[in-house]
């Protein structure tokens, strides 16, 4: 079992989420947030066994993990390389910003998801581990929302 409580790795994670907006601007290096969030799924995936009570299925953890990292990932970058392109639109061409716009909203609101996911994760470890206490539906609708996130293996993919 890991040694990192629910509660730390939830508080963790809002502390990073709320970094990227100074990551976006330029005031923080991108570098110092992938170091956090690097370490961050460091101790969530020693966490792994106390998660697989929780995302059955040999290797599950490991593989949705794993996704969310690369998403988290593409968003950033995405948010990074949309936010100047908003910041410096030409006033002549207004379509270009309203693509440019629409698409930033669009990754935002993906990012705060994939932070969000990142958050149930950590409560999860949490009510498992005790430190966290989430009323019976929270834990509930927590375990039916990542079991709509992570697909059953086809037994058309197994060797």
């Amino acid at each position: 079992m890991g040694t990192t409580r629910g509660d730390v790795l939830r508080n963790r994670i809002i502390e990073i989420h709320n970094m990227v907006p100074d990551v976006l601007i330029g005031e923080q290096p991108a570098e110092d947030l992938w170091s956090l969030l690097d370490s961050w799924f460091e101790a969530l995936t020693e966490e792994a066994t106390m998660l697989s009570q929780a995302l059955p299925g040999e290797g599950t953890v490991p593989r949705y993990l794993e996704t969310l990292r690369e998403s988290l990932r593409w968003e950033i970058e995405a948010n990074r390389a949309l936010f100047p392109a908003i910041q410096n639109r030409d006033p002549d061409q207004s379509t270009v910003h309203e693509v440019a716009s629409i698409l930033g909203l669009v990754t935002a609101d993906l990012l705060d998801k994939l932070f969000r996911r990142l958050v149930i994760l950590a409560e999860l470890v949490g009510a498992l581990d005790g430190s966290i206490t989430l009323p019976d539906e929270a834990i509930i609708a927590y375990y039916e929302f990542l079991g709509a996130m992570i697909p059953e293996p086809s037994e058309e993919l197994d060797a």
